[in-house]
């Protein structure tokens, strides 16, 4: 469930006074401050609040104070409303025609001094700012829609401060959006419908009629005003509440232009919390939090299920403000008017200040988003920090400073981006989406004529149906794989282009994986292996880099670039092979076909070809560009997988760059190698950095992949470099995600490895000058076996299959740390690690050897320890500044495979206290290092730490329920504490990495089953405790693996336009 479901469940304080819905009586309990804390909310003195609840008190229902009923009812608002509208110019009385569900009036005003306002924009509106303000979303937040009757009272009673802000910009006020929860004083709509969730589904014709309004209105800047939960308890003895008098928050999502984003941060923001310590008023971001310690509060998410951030997407200001309020009936209302009035005033003012320059920043990011071509983000996550919060200590009333976990989205960081479509383009069928679409103010046209082309098709490969309904819904989690085919669209077709405004609203409901898209909210319903009904239509590569190339030239740039054709001229080369008829490249026949395959649910990788375009003409980057990202590759693989010699591969560099205009007459093999290793150096940097696109890293796989068609009698000659190519495509693999297709071309290397006897080394004879060569060909063929060696057995542990080569048949040294085809003696320290972890898992997970020879398991169990403690105290010196090779890597590795050496196994079932308290130190120390790498962005590779997270959490959480039954003493809470932690980490992790989710629901379970142990209970613990592979389902492996490192080196702007 999404962290905005979860905190508005009603369940915790947000506006429900129970799980259970009642109609028109659903009001929370009033729970006043205590006469010690109320000191904290004084009056503030000086501000003249103009509403009517303040000019005239006795227009306060008796209802308010006892939270039944709100400060200004229905009639005493409209007519507030008509009066000033009676005698001021500027101001517009409006009463739509459109109704509450249950038919009461939503009147708005609009505010302005042109002398023919619209409230519709059009292309002949002036260009002045347009300001949208809206209140009482939520009916029993009263706090909202006073705040702003205040604004309108201030404006009238200061007519010169109106005029400097009118001058500037065209308001509108909507200030009871929901006026049947106001009159029932509760947070829904009368239907039980959240209106600030409502903006995907549009289930209520209210949310739609009052869309429309705002559509029309075209903002470029709109604040929501909302109240918070004023006294609901944090810690675990509830002994705190929050102390600030209100909160803000900027909208986050990622498809919101960066330049909006970046403005409402560096100048709105400060401007907002100015305001409010100039009044003395308290602040933070807006956040939701968890009651129990630690205090884990969350900052506003990115959502387009709420109304702000659907607002925000058509590339609007857009400001969220909550003052303290529910649950308080009148206390302290005076300073709660106050604080929301400040917020909205500081927001309004700054923009009449800055008209010009908010103008166009909007304006222009509008235009940006028209233009760009850069990928869409389709998921993102917070980023964890440490903080004190300022709150209240309910007892005493005094102001604390409280440290909690912040999961920031200042900014969130992308984990899943998808190419930019030129347009989506779907069948009439579903009216309903285009229809919603419309009302967001995404523009949707119908196709005059049929459509052919080629297009992006979405194959639906998981889903995961949400336990409970949201809003008459059952939420759906969707993955997809993408697939390039011919289509034909009949006329009548809805076809929204993504050049325009709105389009980041469209990027975030059609595709299917966004946590509010269409299919999550089954408005476009799928099932597991159908094709998803909207298709991305792609723009040409070559006709859009001779845009740019035009462009750049335009402005005085060189854009001679290095382009060489896939047709070699080589004379060793002339002879190009025959194409099948059926036209698969070379690497579609080294793979079985689909229809081979006894298991039909596996065959994922054959999407990586399936899907691949080899391009006319291979683009590359400048020379320098060039240099860095190779460095940026062997940063990565000299440490995790040397397949390559950093200097054999500057050679080829130099000499493919020595000719510019004929680089095509280079020999095969090492074009190919230089376009892997563009592809996968610049696929570890969008790793690192969401924002480096993997488009160039698409189109050099794909050429590579070209190459190897075009010429395989050079490239697949069964020798060692036609091994290294392989492990190439491995390590693409990998970081393309797909452990499938790593999976099957792994099987591939290491049947070739066998075959080049790399395994078994055989040193051969000569002379001096001779033995030296051989020493350099020796070091290459022990690098690539142990290459080979190390990528299996790290896919082999993740995937819980058995290797290929056991170390019992490997004669083969490992490489030399010194001359030519060298190793780091880092990666040979890497090499040790994988055969240590290998031995431990092969150990406790298979069965004794079948000779009936005696295998002292306790004698190897205590010995592999020491030898882990002794590989770890000498690990080789690390370059603190890599971020590619990072030091904490060792310390990780150590404990987390203590952990799987000391957990409950098939051969180790019961375990004493002394080895329970070793495991609980292991676990814990584990779930730390997890903790601060997670926090700090030195993980890359989910798929592989999120298991590793979950088993050191199952090892803590059954340390602690064995050592309670024993009725041993220990730090009990300290160790809940880190299993706490763990959760927190886990649902992070799950955010970047979806398939991560079931080790995070599991765990979650496991945690829960805490609160059952008792001093009687009895259960054998070896049973519960989840061994290896039966701890959950096998990983998919045509699942989509997120891997995320943070702090690129510096980027050449190549990457972002390699034109």
């Amino acid at each position: 469930m999404s962290l905005r479901a979860v905190f508005t469940s009603g369940l915790l304080y947000v506006g429900l006074a129970t799980a259970q819905q009642t109609y028109a009586k659903n009001q929370v309990v009033v729970v006043n401050d205590s006469e010690e804390a109320s000191k904290n909310f004084q009056n503030v003195d000086g501000v003249k609040l103009e509403s009517p609840a303040f000019t005239d008190p006795k227009s306060v229902p008796a209802g308010f104070k006892n939270g039944t009923s709100g400060p200004t009812d229905d009639a005493t608002l409209e007519y507030f409303l008509q009066s000033l509208a009676s005698r001021n110019d500027w101001l517009t009385y409006k009463n739509p025609a459109f109704k509450s569900d249950e038919g009461r009036s939503i009147p708005y005003v609009y505010l302005s001094t042109s002398t023919q306002p619209e409230v519709k924009a059009n292309s002949s509106s002036t260009e002045k700012l347009r300001v949208y303000l809206q209140g009482g979303v939520h009916g029993n937040e009263p706090g909202g829609d006073q705040a702003l009757l205040a604004l309108l009272g201030k404006f009238d009673a200061n007519s010169t401060w109106t005029v400097s802000i009118l001058e500037k910009m065209d308001i509108m006020i909507l200030p009871r959006y929901n006026p049947d929860g106001v009159a029932y004083f509760q947070r829904v709509l009368a239907t039980g419908y959240d209106p600030n969730r409502d903006h995907i589904r549009f289930a209520s014709q209210q949310t739609r009629d009052v869309k429309a309004l705002i559509t029309d209105f075209h903002p470029h800047i709109a604040v929501d005003a909302h109240e918070f939960g004023a006294t609901r308890p944090f810690g675990d003895n509830k002994q705190w509440h929050q102390a600030v008098d209100g909160q803000f928050d900027a909208m986050k999502n990622l498809n919101i232009h960066k330049d909006i984003r970046e403005y409402s941060e560096s100048v709105f923001a400060p401007r907002i919390a100015g305001a409010m310590e100039k009044r003395k008023l308290r602040w933070s971001p807006y956040i939701v939090g968890s009651a129990a310690e630690p205090l884990v509060f969350t900052q506003l998410d990115t959502q387009a299920r709420a109304g702000d951030v659907s607002l925000a997407l058509t590339q609007a200001m857009v400001f969220l403000t909550e003052t303290r309020g529910i649950m308080l009936g009148g206390q302290n209302f005076q300073r709660r008017v106050v604080s929301g009035l400040t917020m909205i005033e500081a927001i309004v003012q700054t923009a009449a200040d800055k008209a010009e320059e908010v103008y166009e920043v909007i304006e222009g990011a509008r235009r940006k988003v028209v233009e760009s071509d850069e990928d869409i983000i389709i998921n993102d996550t917070y980023q964890p920090e440490n903080r004190t919060w300022d709150m209240i200590e309910v007892e005493t009333g005094k102001l604390v400073k409280v440290p909690i976990e912040f999961l920031s989205s200042t900014p969130v960081k992308a984990n899943l981006t998808r190419s930019r479509p030129e347009a989506y383009v779907f069948p009439q069928a579903w009216k309903e989406a285009a229809d919603r679409l419309r009302l967001v103010g995404v523009k949707v046209d119908q196709l005059r004529s049929e459509f052919k082309g080629e297009v992006e098709a979405l194959n639906v490969t998981s889903i995961d149906v949400g336990d409970t309904v949201y809003h008459g819904t059952v939420l759906n989690t969707v993955t997809t794989e993408t697939k390039r085919k011919e289509i034909t669209m009949p006329a009548g077709s809805f076809w929204v282009s993504t050049r325009q405004p709105a389009a980041a609203y469209a990027f975030v409901v059609l595709e299917p994986e966004n946590i509010d898209s269409y299919a999550t909210f089954n408005i476009l319903p799928v099932n597991v292996g159908d094709e998803y009904p909207v298709y991305r239509v792609m723009a040409y590569l070559e006709d859009r880099v001779a845009e740019l190339e035009l462009a750049l030239q335009g402005r005085g740039t060189d854009t001679e670039s290095l382009a060489g054709s896939r047709i070699s001229q080589n004379a060793t080369e002339s002879t190009p092979e025959p194409r099948q008829s059926t036209d698969l490249n070379l690497l579609s026949l080294l793979i079985p076909e689909p229809s081979d395959v006894q298991d039909k649910g596996s065959y994922g990788y054959q999407a990586l070809l399936g899907t691949i375009t080899v391009p006319e003409r291979t683009k590359f980057p400048p020379k320098s560009t060039t240099i860095q990202l190779a460095a940026t590759y062997f940063e990565h693989s000299n440490f995790f997988s040397p397949i390559l010699c950093e200097e054999s591969f500057q050679s080829i560099i130099d000499i493919l760059y020595q000719d510019l205009a004929n680089v095509d007459q280079g020999k095969s093999i090492p074009r190919f190698q230089l376009c892997m290793v563009l592809a996968i150096a610049i696929r570890l940097l969008n790793r690192m950095d969401s924002a480096v696109p993997t488009t160039a890293s698409d189109s050099f796989f794909a050429s590579a992949i070209g190459i190897l068609t075009e010429r395989p009698q050079a490239t697949w000659k069964g020798n060692l470099e036609h091994l290294q190519n392989l492990l190439l495509i491995v390590q693409y693999t990998i970081f393309a995600s797909n452990l499938s297709a790593a999976w099957h071309f792994i099987g591939l290397a290491t049947r070739l490895a066998i075959d080049l006897d790399l395994l078994n080394e055989t040193r051969l004879s000569g002379d001096h000058n001779q033995e030296a060569v051989l020493d350099a060909e020796t070091n290459k063929r022990r690098r690539v076996f142990w290459s080979t060696y190390i990528l299996e057995t790290n896919l082999c542990v993740v995937l819980n299959r058995p290797r290929s080569i056991p170390d019992e048949a490997v004669f083969t040294p490992l490489p030399s740390t010194n001359g030519p085809e060298s190793c780091s003696p880092l990666a040979n320290h890497c090499i040790q690690f994988r055969q240590l972890e290998y031995e431990i898992y092969h150990t406790l997970n298979y069965k004794p050897p079948a000779n009936g020879a005696f295998f002292d398991y306790k004698v190897w169990k205590a010995g592999m320890k020491d030898r882990l403690v002794q590989w770890h105290a000498t690990v080789p010196p690390v370059d603190v500044r890599s971020k590619l090779a990072p030091q904490n890597f060792f310390d990780g590795a150590l404990y987390m495979t203590l952990v799987s050496l000391f957990s409950p196994s098939r051969h180790f079932p019961e375990l004493s206290e002394s080895e329970l308290r070793d495991l609980a130190q292991y676990a814990s120390t584990s779930i730390e290092l997890y903790r601060e790498g997670f926090r700090e962005g030195k993980l890359r590779f989910y798929w592989r730490t999120t298991p590793n997270l979950f088993q050191s959490g199952a090892a803590l959480v059954h340390c602690i329920k064995s050592l309670t039954l024993q009725g041993s003493v220990f730090d009990v809470n300290t160790l809940k504490s880190r299993a706490t932690v763990c959760s927190t980490v886990l649902w992070g992790m799950a955010e970047r990495y979806s398939p991560g989710t079931v080790y995070r629901d599991r765990f979650d379970e496991l945690l829960a089953s805490l609160s059952d142990v008792t001093a009687d209970l009895s259960v054998e613990l070896s049973n519960d405790f989840p061994f290896g592979q039966y701890a959950i389902p096998p990983l998919d492996l045509n699942g989509t693996a997120a891997m995320w490192t943070s702090t690129p080196p510096t980027l050449d702007p190549w990457l972002f336009d390699p034109t």
